[in-house]
């Protein structure tokens, strides 16, 4: 088995598409896989870390039922988010679903990574 230099598509900041290219300008294709992780964070704003509070699915989904605030696309994190105000601050919610896990992967296709790990986070 051939070794993989792993490419997590989690980001806060910066393009994934970006990410992609310089890998691959480094590597090359055919030694990379991505790790497709489902995850949720919520940031706030500004939040210069880059670090959010991680949320359960259920945490997100209380969230977004309490808030009912639209959900948009970010085409360079490929990711889903929306925004909120608590105690008075802005707050970001960035969060994978079915869609972007599908859109990641249909991206690494398209570079020409054919290798992909996911986690697996049960029911």
């Amino acid at each position: 088995m051939e070794t993989r230099i792993l490419i997590c598509t989690a980001l806060s900041g910066g393009s994934l598409h970006a990410l992609l290219e310089e890998a691959i300008r480094k590597y090359g294709p055919e030694r990379l896989a991505i790790g497709v992780e489902r995850i949720a964070m919520d940031f706030s704003i500004p939040c210069r870390s880059g670090y959010g509070i991680p949320l359960s699915r259920e945490s997100l989904a209380a969230l977004r039922r309490r808030y009912q605030t639209p959900v948009f696309f970010s085409e360079a994190l490929c990711a889903k988010y929306f925004t909120y105000r608590c105690d008075g601050k802005a707050r970001l919610v960035l969060f994978d679903d079915d869609e972007t896990v599908r859109r990641k992967l249909v991206l690494a296709q398209s570079f020409g990574i054919r290798d992909a790990f996911t986690v697996y986070a049960g029911p």
